[in-house]
């Protein structure tokens, strides 16, 4: 009917009638669902004076894959997600495309029982005239860690020296 969906050439209607090529989408960090992300990580010595109300996070990087399972608490209820990141160049750092699916504390719980390396921090949000950026504050064997990171887009790059192509 609409082709094994294993190799090139899967077609798909659109929405508008049209068939589509949809084999692309079907590859980790493309599709519909994967956006760019671009970030520039700095290493802190401390975290900046005046940081307040930060968002408590566990990582949980499952063993063998590129899969992360969030759990973000602080303001409001939780937030449960399962997220990929991919680069689409394993040599260039500088971009990776995300993409997320939010779940329930149920599917969330279900997942835990995977293996997994987990990461725990504290993150904070400074501000600096129109720009945020977000200040990680790691814990357990991370403690002391801080980095901040900022997402760089098309305002922020003339900011810098260099900037992603």
């Amino acid at each position: 009917m609409f082709g094994s969906g294993t190799g090139s050439g899967d077609t798909r209607p659109s929405a508008t009638g049209h068939n589509r090529d949809v084999s692309r989408q079907r590859e980790p960090g493309r599709g519909h669902y994967a956006h760019p992300e671009r970030e520039r990580r700095f290493l802190l010595c401390s975290p900046p004076v005046g940081l307040t109300d930060p968002s408590h996070i566990v990582d949980r990087y499952i063993d063998g894959t590129r899969l992360r399972l969030r759990q973000v608490t602080g303001e409001g209820p939780a937030v449960y997600k399962l997220g990929q990141k991919v680069r689409p160049n394993e040599d260039d750092p500088s971009l990776v495309m995300l993409t997320n699916m939010y779940l329930t504390a149920d599917e969330y719980e279900r997942l835990l029982a995977l293996p997994a390396t987990e990461v725990r921090k504290a993150r904070y949000t400074l501000t600096a005239g129109q720009d945020h950026s977000g200040v990680d504050v790691f814990e357990d064997r991370l403690d002391g860690l801080v980095l901040a990171e900022a997402e760089l887009t098309a305002r922020r790059c003339t900011n810098f020296r260099t900037c992603p192509a």
